[in-house]
């Protein structure tokens, strides 16, 4: 019994490949040209989803960042609305030049390329912060310097005018005045007491004070800054008073010309 299955599924193979395979020399144009076929749409599917398919989404979702920076939000909002981006403010800052709620910058910047519904992440300028013109009138001008500095200000211009009821180098008046209302940071110009019955004064110490701010302070005392020497410190940071040609704490006529030596580097 085991031998005549065995027979019967050799024959039953047999036929089955001979039929076949004169079934294919029958039909071989027609296998030939649908296997063909298949390779063909085979390589088209990978190339589409390889090679077409990112080209295609690329340019459809790559948008160009259009320029916002000095702007208002919602001008901007609405620039970014019609180019499908969206709007971060990241940061405020004060800027004296600028009104307040204007677009300083912008990432990504102008012309970039991005994917749609990206936001794009701005600083604006904010109103300032405010603070106060302190009483200045009748104090020295160092004491001035140190109420200005508290209050968040800087000394601007002197301009010298005798009272004879104050002493030397005493703050007359300021400008603006006494309780105006300022920003941080703004520079306060002083007229300071000039006594007429003296023409002399006092040599201020500069020595390790930047160049700058040194040059300042002789200037304001009635000095004249007549030569800058750069002498090379290898060292000393850059643009520091070495030595001043004047010994400080010094009497001399008002109007003397100083020289100061200052570092510099290859």
């Amino acid at each position: 019994m085991a031998d005549i299955d065995k027979n019967f599924f050799e024959v039953l193979g047999k036929y089955i490949r001979d039929s076949l395979k004169n079934h294919y020399h029958r039909h071989k144009r027609f296998w030939n040209r649908l296997l063909k076929i298949g390779l063909a749409l085979f390589f088209v599917v990978i190339l589409t989803d390889r090679v077409v398919m990112p080209i295609i989404v690329k340019h459809a979702w790559d948008i160009k960042v259009p320029e916002v920076v000095g702007l208002t939000i919602e001008q901007a909002q609405t620039k970014l609305k019609k180019a499908d981006l969206g709007l971060k403010i990241v940061s405020q800052i004060y800027n004296p030049s600028q009104l307040q709620g204007i677009i300083l910058s912008q990432i990504p910047e102008p012309n970039s390329k991005v994917k749609r519904n990206r936001e794009v992440r701005v600083q604006i300028s904010k109103e300032a912060d405010m603070t106060y013109v302190p009483e200045l009138s009748g104090v020295s001008l160092r004491q001035a310097e140190i109420s200005l500095a508290d209050w968040g200000l800087t000394v601007g211009e002197l301009a010298w005018q005798y009272a004879d009821t104050l002493p030397e180098n005493f703050v007359v008046a300021s400008l603006p005045e006494v309780g105006t209302r300022v920003p941080y940071g703004t520079a306060i110009n002083l007229i300071v007491n000039k006594s007429p019955a003296s023409d002399s004064v006092e040599v201020p110490y500069v020595v390790g004070k930047y160049m700058d701010e040194g040059v300042k302070i002789l200037t304001d005392a009635g000095l004249k800054v007549e030569k800058i020497k750069m002498k090379e410190e290898k060292e000393q940071i850059p643009g520091i008073i070495l030595e001043q040609s004047l010994e400080a704490d010094t009497k001399v006529p008002r109007d003397s010309e100083i020289e100061i030596e200052v570092s510099k580097t290859d």
